[in-house]
């Protein structure tokens, strides 16, 4: 399982941190070396979970990377896989469901890197979902997405997307029992938000100090996204290009930090108002690729669709939550490990269609299961 280099490195850091100090997401490059702060413009939630399994175990920071991902990656094709399998009795439509959901997890797998957090949100809860919505398997769904989100920044959002939509839309459930629901999932949700407030705590006081902009790089990305075409600005897919232009403004503007967000956003609005047709062949380009990936992974689901014809209330929660994961491949470089939350999203709606077309043209009397009608 391949990682960054620069999270490798940090993950490195952060166990000798740990092993040092004894508080966690605490970085240092050598033992007698000065503390820093892990994965500070990035998404903090591995440099918890990987070191804390490497100090438990006691194995290299390599095998924990890989025992980390690689568990992540059977959890979640495994319950996607055991949901499909109860859910459709028919053997067609296990085999469909087996074999497709294996080759998602290849494809996740390939991805590799803190973009598989993408696949583990949406294989592990949307099929716990669609099979029934019960409280405890809303809270599965929101501790699931709360941790994944820790992991990747936004991979948990689109499946509380989904969840919320399928709650609300399905009239099947009582408003009394959708208000529970909702407060069930907003609940497990926030969980791991406070287990992560608890341990940013805990570090800022080991270093004495609190970071202000702890915050994944958003402008960073989308100004260097601007590259995917020959344009005249000279921007291409490089993380040096953001920086370098902000160090052309002002030198003093340290990395990531706010300021330095703010001087590409300015970037960005200033290539819009200079160029909108620039930035709207762009924008158009990458919405065809990522709708030529969705169509690709959802194949003959499309035929199924208008086969089953099923309900808007079944249909919606899919489309918005996959356009919500295809959005970071819009904004940034339409590249699968980007948007592996959308495809897997469009993957799973066309599985799900495919077992609804099998069990339907199986039985004279198509009765489906406790979805929104």
């Amino acid at each position: 399982m391949d990682i960054m280099q620069c999270r490798h490195e940090m993950l490195e850091s952060t166990l000798v941190g740990l092993e040092k100090t004894g508080v966690p997401l605490v970085a240092s490059v050598s033992t007698d070396g000065p503390l820093s702060m892990a994965g500070a413009t990035d998404d903090i939630g591995i440099y918890y979970f990987i070191p804390s399994l490497a100090h438990l175990f006691g194995i290299p920071i390599d095998a924990a990377i890989h025992l980390f991902f690689k568990s992540l990656l059977v959890f979640a094709t495994l319950i996607s896989m055991t949901c499909f399998w109860f859910q459709f009795p028919k053997w067609a439509s296990r085999c469909v469901s087996v074999t497709s959901l294996s080759l998602l997890g290849y494809v996740a797998y390939r991805a590799n890197d803190v973009y598989l957090a993408f696949y583990v949100a949406v294989a592990a809860v949307v099929p716990f979902i669609l099979g029934k919505v019960t409280l405890p398997r809303l809270a599965f769904a929101g501790l699931i997405a709360g941790y994944c989100n820790f992991i990747r920044m936004h991979s948990g959002t689109g499946v509380l997307l989904f969840v919320v939509c399928w709650i609300l839309w399905n009239a099947s459930i009582a408003k009394r029992a959708k208000l529970w629901s909702l407060l069930t999932v907003a609940l497990f949700v926030s969980l791991p938000y406070l287990h992560f407030y608890k341990l940013e705590k805990a570090r800022d006081a080991c270093l004495n100090r609190s970071l202000t902009y702890a915050l994944h790089p958003k402008w960073h990305n989308i100004y260097i996204g601007l590259g995917f075409l020959e344009n005249p600005y000279g921007i291409r897919y490089d993380d040096s290009v953001s920086s370098n232009k902000v160090m052309s403004i002002d030198p003093n503007i340290e990395y990531c930090s706010p300021e330095y967000e703010a001087i590409l956003r300015d970037q960005c609005v200033a290539i819009l108002k200079d160029n909108p047709l620039f930035i709207c062949k762009t924008v158009l380009l990458k919405a065809l690729i990522l709708l030529g990936k969705a169509l690709l992974v959802f194949n003959v689901g499309l035929i199924c669709l208008f086969y089953v014809r099923p309900s808007w209330r079944r249909v919606l929660p899919f489309l918005l939550s996959a356009a919500f994961y295809f959005l970071p491949g819009l904004l940034t470089m339409p590249k699968t490990a980007y948007v592996l939350g959308g495809i897997s999203m469009m993957t799973l709606f066309g599985i799900y269609l495919i077992c609804l077309a099998i069990e339907k043209k199986s039985s004279n009397a198509f009765a489906a299961p406790a979805y929104p009608k």
